[in-house]
């Protein structure tokens, strides 16, 4: 028999954002055990956007200060879907407050978990294309303190420019790692 969530959820603590939670399971041996949980509250999961700049083939990073990392961190854009809202106007919406960029939507994946083994919160990963011309200068709209900085890359040159932020003490998102090491052939 395989394992199984039972019906038993324990609500420990909730914040404007985030709630944590107890889970109990059971494994195929039929023994109950627990698991801490966090779970978003009143989102709809989350999407990441993979945007390119046609006709260059450049791709859009940020480095953004996230606080439960304590430092800056290297990533796509992403942001979170509000309730009802179609992942794809997420996608179009956050990228423009995060880069000041307009893209356009090319594929959306159905919803993919990051880290299964802390939160139960989904993404989507969304494919964009962001046409160059007349958009030389744009100008991010931030949502509250966000500190963000667009880098524009090439794919191949991703890997060494993320090894040069880690030297300078800037981390990076494992989706954001695990796409520059494809890019260059899958050596770290």
């Amino acid at each position: 028999m395989p394992c199984k969530l039972e019906n038993e959820r324990k609500n420990l603590a909730q914040g404007k954002f985030l709630a944590l939670d107890v889970l109990s399971y059971q494994t195929s041996d039929g023994k109950t055990h627990f698991w801490e949980s966090v779970s978003r509250v009143k989102s709809s999961g989350a999407v990441l956007m993979v945007a390119k700049l046609v006709p260059s083939g450049r791709i859009i990073v940020i480095r953004q200060f996230r606080p439960p990392a304590g430092t800056y961190v290297w990533e796509f854009p992403a942001g979170l879907v509000e309730e009802m809202e179609d992942p794809a106007v997420t996608a179009v919406r956050e990228l423009y407050e995060e880069t000041g960029y307009r893209g356009k939507v090319t594929t959306c994946s159905s919803p993919v978990f990051s880290s299964p083994g802390l939160t139960s919160e989904t993404v989507r990963i969304v494919t964009m294309e962001v046409e160059e011309i007349g958009q030389e200068s744009p100008e991010p709209h931030f949502d509250g303190a966000e500190e963000i900085e667009t880098i524009l890359v090439t794919p191949s040159e991703l890997l060494s420019l993320l090894k040069q932020a880690e030297a300078k003490g800037d981390v990076v998102d494992s989706k954001l790692y695990m796409y520059a090491m494809l890019q260059s052939g899958g050596s770290c």
